[in-house]
């Protein structure tokens, strides 16, 4: 539930451009309707590339750093089970195809909000192509925040 609840914030925040606060003792009173076209007009799909992430972000007032930081938590990537495999049957079977299972986003911690997230990519374990495009981009200007953030949990953790 608590990954679930994070991809949900994020999904709001991000198509609604709210946040990057979190104060809702009584609940969140900046939006009180979820817009699916917006969230399908405006949320990065699972197999963007390094660019169109980038722009994806951009459209919102956010940078590189933003998008790093924020992909490890855009639907609980870096906890939680619940990426439908759908989103990465192209990937995971050579577009062949496959069951409709969940699966962990992180494979080493998946129930821990951590720098793990980073640490798999690195090692080219990113579940979806837009999580492992932080990494595999060659030249890319992800790439040196991955590392940061991979090697030092505070960092990743102190712009949550």
């Amino acid at each position: 539930m608590p990954a679930s609840f994070v991809r949900l914030f994020f999904h709001d925040c991000f198509v609604q451009a709210h946040g990057p606060f979190l104060k809702f003792p009584l609940g969140r009173r900046d939006s009180l309707t979820a817009n699916r076209t917006l969230a399908n007009e405006n949320l990065p799909a699972p197999f963007f590339n390094l660019t169109q992430l980038k722009a994806a972000f951009a459209v919102q007032g956010l940078d590189t750093t933003d998008l790093v930081a924020l992909s490890a938590n855009k639907c609980a990537h870096s906890f939680g089970r619940s990426a439908h495999c759908l989103f990465i049957l192209d990937r995971l079977y050579n577009f062949s195809g496959g069951p409709n299972n969940l699966v962990n986003f992180d494979p080493t911690t998946p129930f821990k909000l951590d720098k793990n997230y980073y640490s798999n990519v690195k090692v080219k374990k990113g579940l979806l192509q837009s999580d492992q495009e932080l990494f595999s981009t060659p030249g890319a200007d992800t790439i040196p925040i991955v590392n940061k953030f991979s090697g030092d949990q505070i960092a990743f953790l102190k712009l949550q």
